[in-house]
């Protein structure tokens, strides 16, 4: 009867560690399914939130910054993270998803940007580590790192306007996005327009304006609808 019972109980024994060991590599699977999801890429082989969904302006600033043939070795070792675009499957912001991408990549530590939807700071314990696991992730569509750069002054007109003329410089003013400009205050410290010639082509000109009368030059304007030297509107 003894000998039964132990035969019972080693039965017993022996189905629990086979039952628990089928549960730890069931909650195994689970969490790979939960960082590589089967639904990653839409029907179209995309998803519709990460670097196509931003404006072309801002594409092409990640086209400059993510050729990674630019910077040398210090500025890539003397950098203070690495900011990626990562979107998740479904566009939504999962901060339980994101830390197991983080875990995935071997990051330090990841946090969102205040400026575009998607995009992530990250941190590395080496450099090296960061551009391999950066490069070789499905999930990274693009990603740059933040160098350090000496700024200068740049010159910007008196012009009390000015800030309201978000093209030539977008502070963000009336709800835009920063930096969505023409990108030329840079080249104002060099080029000014000094000895250019500028012609006009419009259905009036007032030259008595005190921008442009200093600068005026009657001997080259003509009115082609009035068919006299002045193109002050009438």
């Amino acid at each position: 009867m003894r000998q039964v019972i132990l035969v019972i109980l080693l039965l017993f024994s022996t189905s629990s560690m086979i039952f628990t060991d089928i549960v730890e590599k069931q909650a195994e699977s689970e969490s790979e399914i939960i960082i590589i999801p089967e639904k990653w890429n839409s029907a179209n082989g995309q998803n519709n939130c990460g670097v196509e969904s931003y404006s072309p302006a801002v594409r092409a600033a990640f086209a400059q910054v993510d050729d990674l043939g630019q910077y040398s070795q210090k500025q890539l070792e003397e950098s203070r993270g690495w900011v990626a675009v990562i979107p998740s499957f479904d566009c939504s912001i999962d901060s339980i998803w994101i830390s197991s991408i983080s875990q995935e990549l071997g990051a330090n530590e990841i946090i969102a940007t205040s400026h575009l939807a998607h995009t992530w700071i990250l941190t590395f314990p080496d450099v090296d580590d960061a551009i391999v696991a950066l490069s070789e992730s499905p999930y990274v569509e693009s990603f740059y790192p933040l160098v350090v750069k000496q700024q200068s002054k740049k010159f910007i007109p008196n012009d009390t306007h000015f800030a309201e003329q978000w093209h030539l410089q977008n502070t963000g003013q009336d709800g835009g996005y920063s930096g969505e400009d023409a990108n030329v205050t840079s080249a104002w410290d060099n080029y000014n327009g000094s000895g250019v010639t500028i012609g006009i082509v419009d259905d009036g000109l007032d030259h008595d304006h005190p921008d442009l009368s200093p600068n005026y030059q009657a001997s080259l304007s003509y009115d082609f609808c009035s068919n006299d030297p002045d193109p002050d509107p009438s």
